[in-house]
C-alpha cells in the first residue's frame, strides 16, 4: 500500500504582514479570494484540537441558545461539513503544517485509495497545541453537542470538520478580520461590541487606520469589516464615537470585558455621547470595571452580563448564607465550612462559567469581604441614559447661564466638543484659580448628586428668561433651591444678582434631607410610572414632593412599626434568626425613622407661617391617624376658599414645600364650606 505524498503548498504571492494596500480591499474579490494567497492546505482536521482563543484580538464568549439551533439543524439537515461553503476557518503556523505533513509521510495516515484532504487526527501529539478557530467556534460546540447525542466515541474518528487552514504569520490583520467577521448565513451576527474590538485590534496593530476625516474613516470601516452589505448599520455614528477621543478610550476599555461587550450599543452611546456630560456615565462605568476586575483577578473577560446580573440581585449587605446561596447552592455544612477542598463541587451551574475553580472561590472571597458593595445596575442605567441624559445636560447648560454669561459656543460637526462642566471654569477661577478646572468639575458631580431621583421634577420647567421677575418663582421647590445652593456654594460670588441676593429658607431643603431612602426610592418609583410621566399636570413642580409630603408620616409609620416587630421577633425567637449583618442595619434604620418620630416638626414645618405646628402631645402615630381620616373626609376642605380664620384646622397645612399636622379632626360629616369653630383644647 504507498504512502501518500502530501506537500505544503508555496505560494509565490505569500506577502508580508501590513502589505495588503487599501486598493486591494476594494477590488471586486471577495475576502476568501483575498485570504487564498494566504491558505496553506485544506484538511480533514480534529475538533478537539482547535481553540476558539485567539492570540490576536479577542473572541466573543459562547453563545449556548446559539449552539442548540446549530444542533437542532445538524439533527434535520446533517453535519455537511464537506460542503466548501461550510468549512471552518482556522489559522497556524506554516511550521505546524508541514510537521504534520512529515508525520503523516511516515506513517501517519495510511490509505489504499487517496482520501481528497489529509486527515490531521494527531495534530495535538505533534504540535503541542491547537490550532485558533477564525470562524466557526459555534458550528465545533454544536457538533461536539450532536455527537454527544449520537453517543459517537471521540476516539472512533467521526469528531472532525474539514478547514481551510491559514498562515497566522503572514496573513494580513485586516483580512483577518474580515474573515473573523459574521453577517449572515448560520453564522451568530456580531454584536456592536464584537465589531468595536473588531476595530481596537485592528488599529493597535496599525496606527495608520481610521484615521483623516469622517467620510475616508466610514469607507475604510465599511471595506475592512465587511459592513457594505449590512443594511441599517449605524456607521455613521460609529465614525462619530471612533473619532471621539474619551469615548473612544471608554469603549474599548468597557468592550474589554464579557459584560461591556454585551451592553455596547452604539446608536445608544452615541446619544450619549452628544450631550457632554461623560462624567455621568464613565464615572459609574469606571466603577464597573474596577468591581469586574477585582472579582475576577484580572479575569476581566469572564465575567458575562448574565454574572454581573445575579450580583445586582444580591442583597446589600450581603450575608455569608446569601454568598452561598449565590455561589455554592445545596452545598452540605462541611462543605461550606472548606470551600477550598470541595467547593468546586457545588458550583452554581452557568454562574462565572469562565472562571477556574480557585478565581471562582476568590470571587465568592471577595463578595463576602466586601458585603456593603454595590453592583451598579448597569442594564437600568442605559435603559434610562438617553431621557436622563438630556435632562441633566439641560439642567447644566440652564445653569452654566447663572455665572457665566458667554458659555462656549461649539461646532455642530465637531468629535471632541468641550464638557459643559468646562463653562463652570471662568467663573471659578477668579476665586480658585489654577483648581477652577478641578473645582469645575466637582460642581458637575455635585449637581448630578441634588438631582438625582428628582429629574422628573425638572421636565419641562428649564426654561425662562433669568431676568424675568417670574423666573425666581421656581425656587419655591425644594429641588430648585437646593440646585441653586449647590452652584452657590461652589461660585456664589459669581451669581447673577437676584440669585445671589436672593433669600432662601437656609440649608438644603430639610424634609429632603431628612427623608429615609425609601421615601425618595417611592418618590423616584411613582415619578417614573406612565400616569405620572405623561401626565403634565402630575409632572408639575412640586407635584410629586407635595404627594410625597402626604403620604411621608404613612410611610415611615408603617417602616417604623415593622421593623420593631421583626427586632421583636428576633428576641422572641419565634422567627429564623437573622445575620448580625442584617439585625444592625435594621435597628440602624429604625433609629433613624424613630428620630423622625421623636420630632416630627422638624422634618414639616411649614416655611410660609412659622407658627403653626404640630400640637405638643400628638404623636405620630396620632398624626398619621389624624391624616388618614381627613384623606378620606375632608380633602376637599383645604382648599376651599370660605375657610377662615377661626375654621377648625384639624387636616393637614399644605405650604409651598413642606407639610404639617395641625389640630385634631373634627367628627365625622363636620366639614362645611364656612368650616366649624375651633375647638378650645386645639387652638393656638
Amino acid at each position: 500500500m504507498a504512502k501518500r505524498k502530501i506537500t505544503v503548498p508555496d505560494h509565490p504571492l505569500k506577502r508580508a504582514r501590513g502589505d495588503q494596500t487599501a486598493e486591494d480591499l476594494t477590488s471586486a474579490k471577495s475576502v476568501r479570494q483575498q485570504a487564498e494567497p494566504y491558505r496553506i492546505i485544506t484538511a480533514k482536521f480534529p475538533i478537539a484540537a482547535l481553540t476558539a482563543s485567539w492570540s490576536v484580538g479577542s473572541n466573543r464568549p459562547i453563545n449556548s441558545q446559539h449552539v442548540h439551533r446549530l444542533c437542532q439543524i445538524f439533527m434535520e439537515q446533517g453535519l455537511q461539513r464537506e460542503a466548501e461553503e461550510n468549512r471552518l476557518l482556522i489559522a497556524c503556523s506554516r511550521d505546524e503544517v508541514q510537521r504534520m505533513i512529515d508525520h503523516l509521510g511516515e506513517g501517519g495516515d495510511r490509505m489504499g485509495t487517496p482520501p481528497p484532504w489529509p486527515f490531521f487526527k494527531d495534530w495535538e501529539a505533534v504540535n503541542g497545541r491547537g490550532a485558533e478557530i477564525m470562524v466557526g467556534q459555534h458550528r465545533v460546540e454544536a457538533v461536539k453537542a450532536f455527537l454527544r447525542k449520537l453517543e459517537e466515541d471521540p476516539n472512533e474518528g467521526s469528531h472532525w470538520w474539514i478547514c481551510d487552514i491559514y498562515d497566522k504569520d503572514t496573513l494580513p490583520p485586516r483580512i483577518r478580520t474580515r474573515l473573523r467577521a459574521n453577517r449572515v448565513g448560520h453564522t451568530l451576527p456580531d454584536n456592536h461590541g464584537q465589531i468595536w474590538m473588531e476595530l481596537a485590534t485592528l488599529a493597535e496593530q496599525d496606527k495608520t487606520l481610521f484615521q483623516g476625516s469622517s467620510t475616508g474613516v466610514k469607507k475604510e470601516m465599511l471595506e475592512t469589516l465587511g459592513l457594505s452589505g449590512c443594511v441599517g448599520f449605524p456607521i455613521r455614528r460609529l465614525v462619530t464615537l471612533w473619532k471621539n477621543n474619551s469615548w473612544r478610550d471608554m469603549i474599548t476599555r468597557w468592550c474589554r470585558t464579557g459584560v461591556g461587550r454585551s451592553t455596547f450599543n452604539i446608536s445608544l452611546w452615541d446619544n450619549m455621547a452628544r450631550f457632554r456630560i461623560d462624567d455621568f456615565w464613565f464615572d459609574p462605568f469606571d466603577e464597573v470595571l474596577k468591581t469586574i476586575s477585582k472579582l475576577s483577578g484580572g479575569l476581566d473577560k469572564a465575567v458575562h452580563l448574565s454574572d454581573w446580573a445575579a450580583l445586582v440581585r444580591l442583597p446589600r449587605p450581603c450575608s455569608s448564607s446569601n454568598m452561598h446561596d449565590l455561589f455554592y447552592p445545596n452545598a452540605p455544612t462541611d462543605v461550606l465550612a472548606n470551600l477550598s477542598d470541595q467547593g468546586h463541587l457545588y458550583r452554581r451551574s452557568g454562574f462565572l462559567v469562565g472562571l477556574e475553580h480557585g478565581h471562582y472561590h476568590n470571587a465568592a472571597r471577595y463578595v463576602l469581604g466586601n458585603a456593603g458593595q454595590e453592583y451598579i445596575d448597569i442594564q437600568a442605567l442605559l435603559r434610562t441614559g438617553r431621557r436622563e441624559g438630556k435632562i441633566l445636560s439641560e439642567v447644566i447648560s440652564h445653569v452654566t447661564r447663572w455665572i457665566n454669561c458667554e458659555p462656549t459656543k461649539v461646532i455642530g460637526r465637531e468629535n471632541n466638543k468641550p464638557q459643559l462642566w468646562q463653562n463652570f471654569i471662568p467663573a471659578l477661577t477668579i476665586e480658585h484659580n489654577s483648581q477652577a478646572p478641578r473645582k469645575s468639575r466637582k460642581l458637575q458631580r455635585d449637581l448630578f448628586a441634588t438631582v438625582e431621583g428628582r429629574l422628573d421634577q425638572l421636565e419641562g420647567s428649564l426654561g425662562g428668561d433669568i431676568g424675568d421677575d417670574t423666573y425666581l418663582e421656581r425656587f419655591k421647590s425644594p429641588t430648585w433651591r437646593d440646585i441653586l445652593i449647590t452652584v452657590r456654594d461652589a461660585a456664589g460670588g459669581q451669581l447673577q444678582e437676584n440669585l445671589a441676593t436672593l433669600r432662601l429658607p437656609g440649608p438644603k431643603s430639610t424634609l429632603y434631607e431628612q427623608e429615609p431612602a425609601l421615601i425618595k426610592a417611592l418618590s423616584f418609583a411613582v415619578g417614573g410610572l406612565p400616569w405620572v410621566r405623561d401626565n403634565p399636570a402630575l409632572r408639575a413642580n412640586g407635584c410629586i414632593e407635595e404627594l410625597m409630603r402626604h403620604i411621608s408620616p404613612i410611610v415611615i409609620e408603617w417602616a417604623a412599626q415593622n421593623s420593631q416587630k421583626g427586632l421583636t421577633a428576633q428576641t422572641t425567637g419565634k422567627v429564623p434568626r437573622w445575620p448580625l449583618s442584617i439585625k444592625e442595619l435594621v435597628e440602624k434604620q429604625l433609629q433613624a425613622l424613630t428620630r423622625m418620630s421623636v420630632s416630627p416638626t422638624a422634618a414639616m414645618e411649614s416655611e410660609e407661617n412659622p407658627s403653626v405646628r404640630t400640637p405638643p402631645g400628638i404623636s405620630l402615630a396620632a398624626g398619621v391617624k389624624m391624616f388618614k381620616h381627613s384623606s378620606a373626609v375632608g380633602w376637599a376642605c383645604r382648599r376651599r376658599e370660605g375657610a377662615q380664620r377661626g375654621t377648625n384646622r384639624w387636616h393637614e397645612r399644605v405650604s409651598n414645600n413642606q407639610i404639617r399636622l395641625v389640630g385634631s379632626p373634627p367628627p365625622l360629616g363636620t366639614c362645611k364650606d364656612s368650616g366649624s369653630a375651633a375647638s378650645p383644647e386645639h387652638s393656638r
